[in-house]
């Protein structure tokens, strides 16, 4: 059966039937009644996007940005075919094209493109490019720094659905920035975000049971919060994690073994503090360089 609907898609396809050369794309990267073939696969893939479809041209500078299909990544065809498809609105290749500027890929113009490029997305409800926009006005990045601006994207990327736009609504609320300060708010979207898997809601929300901001204090908590963040390399909570074992607190006992191992876990992606923290310890010296953890959260 599998073997038919190739031949069957193969034969529209040479008619120029668009779907059925899409189909047959996604044969040959699957294997679906004939032998993978990155290649044939990425061949089909560029026809469709040479005839105009936004997202095959999204797909196809993606394939390129990525590496993927065993092509080498490639930049300028990445950005071509991004581009190509991010002119025709489609929202999540305006996003990618914003990325593109942000984080250096391109040269040309770079933050400002990105912004307007991010506001483009954001105009079609991109919840990618609305988080964006979101951290770029909190932090005055490229445009000048307005909470409540920040808010007003925040807001529609978290009734979108976005978890990360949880997280820094949270902080928002407890910060009190674009918005009237909140603890129990703060609390709410900061949860809401951390049982969803969010790294940086599960380090501020260790954070906020270690102090007891808002609850009552608990390490215990604490901790296997921290841990979950800790364990999806978030080099924050893992110096966190090694000050709170060194220390101990509330309900949790010191613990060295566990202070080294996080301590050196932080160490391992350049943390400076973590590995002179690590080297005291090791030293057996009795000054005591590292400081108990304080709160601060991630945006």
């Amino acid at each position: 059966m599998s073997k038919e609907k190739f031949e069957e898609a193969l034969q529209l396809a040479s008619q120029d039937v668009e779907d059925a050369q899409l189909r047959l794309a996604e044969m040959y990267r699957e294997g679906i009644g004939i032998e993978k073939n990155f290649a044939e696969a990425l061949f089909w893939y560029e026809k469709v996007a040479s005839q105009g479809d936004a997202l095959s041209q999204l797909r196809v500078g993606m394939i390129y940005l990525m590496g993927d299909l065993g092509v080498e990544v490639d930049d300028l065809k990445a950005e071509y075919w991004i581009r190509k498809s991010a002119e025709q609105e489609e929202s999540y290749a305006m996003y990618m094209l914003a990325m593109l500027y942000f984080d250096g890929t391109l040269e040309e113009s770079g933050i400002p493109q990105a912004v307007y490029w991010a506001r483009k997305a954001a105009e079609k409800d991109n919840i990618d490019a609305l988080d964006l926009l979101t951290s770029l006005y909190i932090k005055g990045h490229g445009v000048k720094q307005n909470f409540s601006t920040a808010v007003e994207y925040c807001r529609k990327a978290v009734e979108a659905g976005h978890v990360g736009a949880q997280m820094r609504l949270g902080t928002m609320y407890f910060h009190g920035r674009g918005v009237e300060a909140s603890v129990e708010q703060g609390l709410y979207w900061t949860e809401k975000a951390a049982e969803q898997g969010n790294k940086y809601a599960q380090a501020n929300l260790g954070g906020i049971y270690y102090e007891g901001l808002g609850v009552a204090p608990d390490a215990v908590k604490a901790v296997d919060l921290l841990n979950k963040a800790a364990e999806q390399n978030l080099v924050k909570a893992q110096l966190y994690l090694g000050s709170i074992y060194e220390y101990g607190a509330h309900n949790l006992p010191a613990d060295v073994s566990k202070a080294a191992y996080w301590y050196r876990k932080a160490a391992e992606h350049g943390n400076k503090d973590a590995l002179t923290r690590l080297k005291n310890m090791k030293s057996g010296s009795n000054l005591r360089l590292s400081m108990k953890p304080t709160l601060y959260l991630v945006e």
